[in-house]
């Protein structure tokens, strides 16, 4: 899946969506017109929905989709589907299910990098779109 930004959270014509309200303060970290590569999607019990993605500033991200437009809509054959006790459904890449996933990927445990890296690659050939390498 591959979108492109069309809004940030400086764009007042969202901020009377209620699943944004608490993301005004947060910056994504994303450039308006920019094509990203989608690693998973989350859609919340509350009907809000969210994308992870590698950021300008080097990171895997999320966030709200209502700030970009599908460009391409093919879901990748490396995700797999959980549906939480809560109720929120994700589409990720079995490594993002991994006991602390994201946050060992934050602190660049070597074994995380590997695998993300790893799927990163997988994904990028799937939908043949290329990003910078992690952590440059």
């Amino acid at each position: 899946m591959i979108v492109r930004c069309i809004s940030n959270i400086k764009n007042d014509s969202l901020l009377n969506s209620s699943d944004l309200i608490q993301s005004i303060n947060q910056d994504y970290h994303v450039t308006i017109g920019k094509l990203y590569l989608v690693y998973g999607v989350q859609i919340n019990a509350d009907g809000s929905r969210y994308i992870d993605y590698f950021s300008d500033s080097g990171n895997l991200a999320q966030a709200p989709l209502e700030f970009f437009d599908v460009i391409d809509g093919k879901v990748s054959k490396y995700w797999q589907l959980k549906i939480w006790s809560s109720n929120d459904v994700t589409l990720w890449p079995a490594i993002f299910y991994q006991d602390y996933f994201h946050d060992d990927l934050s602190e660049a445990v070597e074994e995380v990098v590997k695998g993300f890296e790893e799927i990163k690659n997988l994904l990028e050939e799937e939908q043949n779109f290329k990003q910078a390498p992690f952590w440059e």
